[in-house]
Parts: structure tokens; sequence; C-alpha cells
């Protein structure tokens, strides 16, 4: 008789175990994968379960989508009631909620500028971490508290990215000899530029044209002395699991300086459709003089490059020494910080693209560009136009 009574006591205590309230949202089904489209409808979907052996009645399940980009701004939140869901077990204990359409927004920025940046060749890790519009989705489903048994499982959670439809840029600029720039070189020196496209965007791009174009900024105006353009037949996009390269280098002619001068050096990406501008240009300065040890004062210079909407800025310095260098409106609050540290002596360079440190386009006006170094400060005025 002992062996029946065990199995009397185990039928109760699992009876009594049986009557639990547990709902589940175990995946966001829609959006999936790791990119989306600007601009491309999404029915997002989450799954819902019940693991409890009670049937649940109107049930609200929500969803939200968090811009990562934005200070982590709420820019989807929807509520949707389940009027019923089966017991675990049954055919209906499994609910795939629907919610109203969403249009997820890429963003338009000068990758290279941003903090993480890493050149695909040098980190394609890191280099697709940075990249898109980010967004964290969050799926929940409620029952109150007193009914739940595991309230910890009624969350779940996706990542995703959105990109522009096309975006190709160029995000780096060396050149095969291995000269510094920002430094100076004597007459006859040769530079053999090698310029890294990134292609940025949704799609698969063909025919791009990557140009490399050298001024003269001593001159006045100043003049364009040298120019090349090399086309690029395929560029594929980051999301494809093919092989096919989603960024390449691209190998410009030799080029020999002529004479004594100061040369501004600079590869633009062009394409039919490009959904923003802004990254399609990387930059240098060099210059050119038999005099090599010139830096002999401090200096801030910056000058417009209007077509790429950027400003190249230089600045020296004659000793080693911490220097700041900064974008501030014309109230005096920082819009971003474009150098901060200890340098070298010698002349160094930044491009501002007329974003905030979030990356955000900042307003049409009058900003001030200010440079700080040990006893001494100089500040120039820039204008950004819409």
């Amino acid at each position: 008789m002992k062996p029946l009574a065990v199995i009397i006591v185990v039928l109760a205590v699992t009876s009594g175990l049986a009557q639990t309230h547990d709902l589940a949202a175990t995946e966001i089904i829609s959006p999936s994968g790791e990119w989306l489209r600007d601009s491309v409808e999404v029915i997002p979907q989450v799954r819902i379960v019940n693991l409890g052996t009670e049937h649940e009645t109107f049930v609200p399940v929500e969803l939200y989508a968090v811009d990562c980009n934005e200070n982590m701004d709420t820019v989807y939140a929807e509520s949707v009631i389940v009027h019923y869901i089966g017991p675990a077990g049954s055919l209906a204990d499994t609910v795939d909620v629907e919610f109203p359409a969403w249009w997820p927004e890429g963003i338009c920025i000068d990758w290279q500028e941003q903090e993480g940046y890493a050149l695909p060749d040098q980190d394609e890790k890191a280099n697709k971490a940075l990249i898109g519009r980010h967004y964290k989705f969050v799926g929940l489903c409620r029952l109150p508290d007193d009914e739940d048994l595991q309230p910890d499982n009624d969350t779940c959670r996706m990542w995703t990215k959105c990109l522009l439809p096309h975006d190709v840029g160029a995000v780096d600029l060396e050149n095969e000899e291995g000269h510094e720039w920002s430094g100076y070189y004597p007459t006859g020196t040769e530079f053999t530029c090698i310029a890294t496209v990134e292609n940025i965007g949704y799609n698969e791009e063909n025919d791009v044209v990557a140009d490399l174009e050298i001024y003269d900024v001593n001159a006045e105006p100043e003049s364009l002395v040298w120019h090349n353009a090399q086309g690029i037949e395929t560029l594929d996009w980051r999301g494809n699991d093919s092989d096919n390269p989603y960024w390449v280098e691209v190998r410009f002619p030799s080029w020999t300086t002529p004479s004594e001068d100061w040369f501004r050096i600079t590869c633009r990406t062009e394409m039919q459709t490009d959904d923003c501008p802004v990254n399609d240009v990387v930059g240098n300065w060099f210059g050119i003089d038999e005099d090599i040890d010139r830096v002999k004062v401090h200096s801030l210079k910056i000058e417009p490059d209007v077509n790429a909407g950027t400003f190249m800025i230089s600045f020296s310095l004659p000793d080693q020494g911490k220097v700041k260098v900064g974008v501030f409106d014309v109230n005096g609050c920082k819009v971003t910080t474009l150098a901060e540290r200890c340098f070298e002596p010698g002349i160094y360079f930044r491009s501002w693209s007329g974003t905030d440190d979030t990356g955000r386009k900042v307003a049409a006006g009058i900003y001030l560009v200010r440079m700080e170094a040990e006893g001494f400060e100089e500040v120039r005025k820039v204008v950004v136009i819409e």
C-alpha cells in the first residue's frame, strides 16, 4: 500500500501547482534581422506564450521602439489587447500579436568623425557596430502582479539598425609612400594616394566614382592643380551574405609636388543617388618647403569646403603641449570638441561637418572655433549655411 500513498501525494501536489497564471513575451518576430531600410514599412509583431494552466482574456501587449542615437527617445509606442489565449499545452497557447505599421528612419552622419568609428579593414566588427540608426525594441505583456507567477518573463528585447537606401562615402585617405599628412616636404616629393571608400547604405551600388583633387591654397583664389577620377564598378552592401566587399581601397596615380607651397588634398565620392553627401569627402593638408623646421608659432586656420559642407581646420604648435580645439555657438555653449590631448610640435588637421557631439546637424548661423594651448588662445568665426 505504501507505493499507492506516494502516488496520491504526488498527484495532489501537481494539481495544486497547476492552477497558475503565467504569460511570457518570448520574442519580437518583426522587425527581424540586423538591418532595416529607411522609410520601408514594418509591421511589428510580438509573440506571447501562455505557460500557465489558466486561459487568459483581455491581455494588454505593448511594444516600444527607442532611438539609441537620439538621447534614447521613444519613437514608437503601441498597445494591443489580446482577447483570448488558451492554457499551456492547448492549440491556442501562443499568439503572435500584430501592431500598427511603423516606418524606421536612417541617419546621415559623417561616420569617420564619430567616436568609436573604425575602418572596416582595421576592425570590421567595430565598424558594423557603429553604422546606422540604432533601435532598441521592447515587447511586454501584462497580467496583474498578484496573479502573474513569473513576471520576469513578461518582457523581450531586440536590437536592429536602419540604413539609408543609398550612402557611399570616402572614409580614409593615405599615401603609399607613408608621408605624414600635415608635414612639410621638399619640392619633387611623390604622393601616391589610396582612398578607402565604404558603402554605408542598404543597397549594392554600381559605377561609383572616386575623385581626387589637389588644391594650391596659397594661390589667390585657391586653385585646382591636379585631378584624377577612378571608377568603382560594384560595391556591395554590408548586410549581404556574399563575400563581395562593401568597402574598397582606391589607388590613384602618383603626383609629384611642383613647387614650394601649401596644398589641400581631398577625395570625394560621386554617384547618381546619395542620401548623405556629408560623408562623401575626406581630406588632408601638406606643405612643400625647403625649410622643414617651419613651425615656430601657434596658429589656427580654417578653410571652408562649400561643395562638401565641411570646414578644414588646421592648428599648429611650436612646442609639445596640451591643445584643445572646440566649436561653440555665439552664446558660448559647446557644440563639439575637435581635439583635446597632448600634441607634439607640428601642424594638425581636423574636419568639421557642421554636426554636434551626437552627430546631429546644427542650425544655420555663426559658430566659433576656439583653440586653447599653453599661453595661447585664438577664436575664428565660421558660418554654417543650410
